[in-house]
């Protein structure tokens, strides 16, 4: 995620939410003599290199700009919440479980939750270094924490896969809503077909086809073991 609050001065913050491999580009393209913040603030969800990768480049690049300070938040040392300079405020989520320190960010103001791995679209992040509890407990987290009408950003374009296990659960899991989930895997295929993004979802929708936000602990790591092997 990267933006700059509309309501703040010109020379306010840029937000860049992990550092793939190639991402200066896109930070280059963003930070112009137009546009020229004072502040760079990087927000890392977890260490996995597919989200850390393009960290060196970009700090080496920033350091030749002058009037660029760059902060790094990590998921190890992010505190709940952060106010930038700007007064845009940041909470830091914790979902470990993907990772033993994984985190989200939530911008309340901007109304957006940068999930990482922890939560895709119709689907969770698998559980590597955390543990199941953790993993659950950490999409609890998001419920109790993140506006339905947040918009959630996502680091992986898995959707497809997702909805295919989504159908595999079965009209029975699904209840009253299985006719949208139906629809929403229609249009993750379409849009796929045409190589169009499935991402920028809201957090209500979200709890409607996601089924690890559906449901208890014990559910919760049966249908996860079944994604493992799907």
């Amino acid at each position: 995620m990267d933006a700059s609050p509309s309501n703040c001065e010109p020379k306010a913050d840029y937000l860049l939410s992990d550092c793939p491999e190639g991402c200066l580009e896109g930070v280059k393209d963003a930070i112009t003599p137009s546009n020229s913040p004072t502040t760079l603030n990087i927000f890392l969800t977890h260490h996995h290199a597919d989200h850390t990768a393009g960290l060196d480049e970009v700090l080496e690049w920033a350091a030749s700009r002058e009037t660029l300070d760059v902060k790094v938040r990590t998921h190890a040392n992010c505190p709940v919440s952060t106010t930038l300079p700007s007064s845009l405020d940041i909470e830091s989520i914790v979902t470990h479980g993907h990772t033993e320190d994984h985190k989200c960010f939530y911008a309340p103001a901007l109304n957006t939750l940068v999930s990482g791995d922890a939560l895709f679209s119709m689907g969770c992040g698998r559980v590597f270094t955390g543990d199941m509890d953790a993993a659950y407990e950490g999409l609890q987290n998001l419920k109790a924490q993140v506006a339905d009408d947040a918009l959630v950003l996502c680091s992986h374009e898995y959707t497809a896969s997702n909805g295919a296990f989504c159908l595999s659960l079965g009209e029975e899991f699904w209840g009253k809503d299985w006719a949208a989930v139906r629809e929403r895997v229609e249009d993750v295929t379409k849009l796929r077909a045409q190589n169009l993004p499935t991402i920028g979802t809201s957090f209500k929708q979200e709890k409607l086809w996601n089924p690890f936000l559906r449901v208890d602990r014990a559910e919760f790591e049966r249908i996860r073991k079944l994604k493992d092997s799907f």
